[in-house]
């Protein structure tokens, strides 16, 4: 969605989740790369590049901590559920359409050859297994042992489906310590000019961030109903901590994630 390669995506989860977890408000929580925010930056990573993007994230996560200082986040107990519903559905909506394009062909129709059929089947395959892993093991997330067992059939009888290597190139998954990325400020100019391309962005990465965020808080706290409510002022500067970090490791930012943090819930916490 955001047009990086996934090894920025993987490491702006882990630096992000890391932190997110170590100052933020609520035990259970997940965080990583996140498609709402990555909607709200991939126009400025395509026409200027990931060292703006890096330099957007750090200061959204700014711009957090100081939504956090001045506890803004206690707001979000005035958004009614519907429109909570509303949000996360229509992130699924969007994680679907960014997806789709490994459906079609160049020209928007549907891949109907044999690359077409075997994408359609081992989709359909992971989402049933997503749905069969629970009716046997509750000890196993449905999403983990999907993603496993689909992997492993796909190397196993040499289906030959469009793999990540396929699309980023072999060598981003070759390994070694060269992938680690290295503490850095963007190379950007610090300049006012800067600063007016990436601002509009920022503040709309914060903002979607800390909603998606502060959203994942109070349904962990009504899933886990154990008598403890989450600290919207510590999440939104866990959250701000997670993406200056993100930032200066050239990573592409995030949020709390609802999906990972109920895989994480219902796994045993």
């Amino acid at each position: 969605v955001a047009g990086t390669n996934p090894l920025v995506a993987l490491f702006s989860t882990v630096s992000l989740g890391f932190m997110a977890a170590a100052f933020g408000g609520r035990p259970g929580v997940m965080s990583g790369a996140s498609g709402a925010c990555s909607v709200v930056v991939a126009a400025l990573a395509a026409s200027h590049g990931t060292g703006y993007l890096s330099a957007c994230v750090i200061l959204a996560g700014m711009l957090q901590c100081l939504s956090g200082a001045l506890d803004l986040g206690k707001f979000i107990r005035l958004v009614p559920h519907p429109v909570m519903l509303g949000f996360v559905n229509g992130l699924a909506v969007v994680m679907t359409r960014a997806q789709l394009s490994h459906f079609m062909d160049g020209s928007g129709k549907l891949l109907l050859n044999t690359q077409g059929y075997i994408m359609w089947g081992l989709t359909a395959l992971t989402m049933a297994l997503i749905k069969l892993i629970p009716k046997v093991t509750t000890k196993l997330p449905p999403s983990l042992g999907a993603i496993f067992v689909v992997g492993s059939l796909v190397k196993l009888l040499k289906i030959p489906a469009v793999t990540l290597a396929s699309i980023a190139g072999a060598d981003t998954f070759t390994g070694g310590l060269s992938v680690i990325p290295k503490l850095r400020l963007p190379a950007v100019p610090v300049s006012l000019a800067t600063l007016k391309t990436i601002f509009p962005y920022a503040a709309v990465m914060a903002a979607v961030g800390l909603i998606e965020s502060l959203l994942t808080v109070q349904l962990v706290d009504g899933m886990l109903d154990d008598g403890k409510k989450g600290s919207t002022k510590k999440e939104c500067i866990g959250q701000g901590i997670g993406n200056i970090f993100s930032g200066i490791l050239g990573g592409q930012g995030g949020c709390a994630l609802v999906g990972q943090s109920i895989i994480n819930v219902e796994s045993g916490g």
